[in-house]
């Protein structure tokens, strides 16, 4: 191995190490209970094994180390409509996965068995399969499909978030959805590049691999970091109160108003839930102990709300009550909000100003106690 090829593959493994360190993490703090996080750490998850699957015979070790030859790793075929559903269920999180939804992860299922299979199958059988031409076979249908699904799920994508602007920019996780949608993109350009100049020759071959290479890299390495940028407050400051069990189900049959604004006054005011960084409508739909349905339009009949306004009202609150009694010349103004719920620092930078009128260091000081 080159000393080159040795520097780019340390490279590529950090990256990839990170990504997948990452993918863990969100799974287990959030990922284990909560559907779009799971989904999200997946996709970064497979993003990772399917990356470090290209590098091993990029830089030339599944011509040293015949037993790493076709890896059980290649998920690129899942990427796109993982994708996809992230922004489905952080867009519209009150649908749900139905039946007819899996059909979407018919040839993500068919390209891992057939690389899960062949893998773990003996040099022998490999080998046969090279020297017939199925294998050249298989990887021209897979760049034909991921061609197709990465176009179809990136204009599906598009459309969805087009169509729900205005509640997806308002949402903590705005930014991670733009930046996912700037990496489908930005894959979509990458792979038809390649698939271009496998046509014309424009470009060496060896070269126009490490580029490809390099470019599906940082597009990784963006996503990741705009992942750690978005989760990194909630598990900083990350608060859960405790929090009764109500799957009750004669009791969300019969929900009304009263029991709805008593509910509502023992998760917020007595258990604070708000104040968990990681609250969202699944969450509050197993507190309250009824669909999200039914907790949009309750919410909205009672309190003349949404549910993300109504969180939002008493984390400023909160916010508000910590800066009357003078905690902001203890602690700096961002981890007031942290510790008020607050997932993110332009998500309280807004919602304040769209609550008081001002910023934050504007209502301090139009507020400042004469000495």
């Amino acid at each position: 191995m080159q000393i080159s090829d040795f520097f780019f593959m340390i490279t590529a493994w950090s990256i990839i190490l990170f990504s997948f360190s990452i993918a863990v993490i969100i799974f287990i703090r959030h990922g284990r209970r909560n559907r779009t996080d799971a989904i999200f750490s997946l996709l970064l998850l497979v993003s990772a094994l399917s990356l470090f699957n290209q590098l091993i015979p990029l830089v030339g070790l599944a011509r040293q180390y015949w037993t790493l030859y076709i890896l059980p790793l290649n998920y690129t075929l899942s990427i796109p409509p993982l994708a996809f559903f992230y922004c489905k269920f952080k867009t519209t999180p009150e649908d749900g996965f139905r039946k007819r939804d899996f059909i979407h992860f018919l040839f993500p299922i068919l390209q891992a068995m057939f690389y899960l299979v062949v893998g773990s199958s003996s040099l022998y059988l490999k080998t046969q399969i090279w020297h017939n031409g199925t294998l050249s076979i298989i990887y021209q249908v897979e760049n034909i499909l991921l061609s197709v699904a990465l176009t179809f799920y990136s204009h599906a994508c598009f459309q969805l978030l087009k169509s729900r602007k205005e509640h997806w920019q308002k949402e903590d996780s705005g930014q991670l959805l733009s930046a996912l949608f700037k990496a489908l993109l930005a894959t979509l350009t990458i792979h038809l590049l390649f698939e271009l100049n496998d046509q014309t020759k424009l470009i060496d071959e060896p070269i126009l691999s490490y580029s490809n290479y390099l470019s599906l890299l940082f597009v990784l390495l963006y996503l990741s970091l705009k992942t750690l940028f978005e989760y990194l407050p909630r598990n900083n400051y990350s608060v859960v109160p405790l929090l009764s069990n109500t799957k009750n189900s004669s009791m969300a049959s019969s929900i009304n108003q009263k029991w709805f604004q008593n509910r509502t006054e023992q998760l917020f005011k007595q258990e604070k839930i708000y104040l968990n960084p990681a609250l969202d409508l699944t969450y509050l739909c197993e507190a309250y102990g009824v669909s999200k349905r039914k907790l949009s339009i309750h919410t909205k009949a009672t309190f003349g709300k949404n549910i993300n306004e109504l969180i939002n009202s008493y984390r400023i609150n909160h916010v508000l009550k910590c800066f009357h009694e003078g905690q902001h010349n203890q602690y700096n103004i961002l981890s007031i909000a942290y510790s008020a719920g607050f997932p993110s620092k332009s998500t309280f930078y807004r919602v304040f100003k769209e609550t008081t009128g001002r910023t934050p260091t504007g209502y301090l000081k139009l507020n400042k106690k004469p000495k």
